[in-house]
């Protein structure tokens, strides 16, 4: 088997490991390295890639440092992985406060709150469409970049639908950059998948909370108006009752019968009936 130097076989990143392998090399100290960034070029394009590694002296009959074991392990998935799911957990956390802004703003920070991922998400923008579903509009957008965390521009993009909770009908699309540094494979996709849905589900929860604060409003407008109509119709009745009396008072038992004609609903017309008690005989 033909050997070739690392120098050769590790030559993007060989200004990293280099200087690991001649320390261990100078000093005899082994080194440990977890979760290690490295960009290998691999599968066509410099790929974005985790390790966890150790360089350990092997030493020969004298005590020097003869040669370097490395234990390695890739760890690309699993720090992926991790970092997707703290993405989605933020992107979660605005659901709970999607009640105390306008849906504006909440869809301006769940976009906000994606990009901070910009290492899987270099650009993201949210389309909303109109009603009547003729056209969509650009209704919030991250920070436009060629390709986010890293120098290479995205080669390839994403468009998924936002669909409104429980119902069928599209509040419009997420359109989010692929990283120039990672195929858009499974995990990946499922990645952006479930980014949508946070989003859906926070733009349908400011929605619905809205809708119900509007809801509140005009009932509360609403018995306002009844109660003021009500006390007006009182008011008018008292007065009309007054000047009755006053003209001439009606037999006992005589029921006054008294339709006050107003013109705010629901008691536009009201009829009141009012009844006067015998008189008392005053003490001869």
């Amino acid at each position: 088997m033909r050997c070739r130097p690392g120098r050769e076989c590790w030559s993007e990143i060989w200004d990293v490991i280099g200087p690991m392998l001649d320390g261990v090399r100078a000093t005899g100290q082994a080194t440990w390295s977890e979760d290690f960034q490295l960009i290998l070029s691999r599968n066509g394009y410099r790929e974005e890639t985790y390790f966890t590694f150790s360089y350990a002296p092997v030493l020969i009959e004298d005590g020097a440092v003869g040669g370097i074991f490395c234990a390695c392990a890739e760890t690309t998935g699993r720090v992926l992985g991790e970092r997707r799911l703290r993405a989605l957990r933020a992107l979660g956390a605005q659901s709970a406060a999607a009640a105390m802004v306008s849906p504006a703003e909440t869809l301006a920070r769940s976009v906000s709150t994606l990009a901070e991922s910009s290492a899987d998400v270099p650009f993201a923008l949210v389309y909303m469409i109109e009603p009547g579903g003729a056209a969509a509009r650009l209704a919030a957008a991250s920070r436009l970049s060629p390709g986010g965390r890293w120098p290479e521009p995205c080669r390839e993009a994403v468009v998924l639908p936002l669909s409104r909770s429980g119902q069928a009908a599209l509040q419009g699309f997420l359109v989010v950059g692929v990283s120039p540094r990672r195929a858009l494979d499974a995990a990946y996709g499922d990645f952006f998948e479930l980014a949508a849905g946070h989003i859906a589900t926070t733009i349908s929860g400011a929605r619905a909370y809205q809708e119900e604060r509007l809801r509140a409003e005009e009932r509360a407008e609403l018995v306002a108006r009844e109660q003021a109509a009500l006390a007006e119709a009182e008011q008018l009745a008292h007065a009309l009752i007054a000047d009755c009396i006053e003209l001439h008072a009606p037999p006992p038992q005589t029921r006054l019968v008294v339709r006050v004609a107003l013109e705010s609903a629901p008691y536009a017309g009201a009829t009141f009936h009012v009844f006067w008690p015998k008189r008392q005989k005053r003490a001869s």
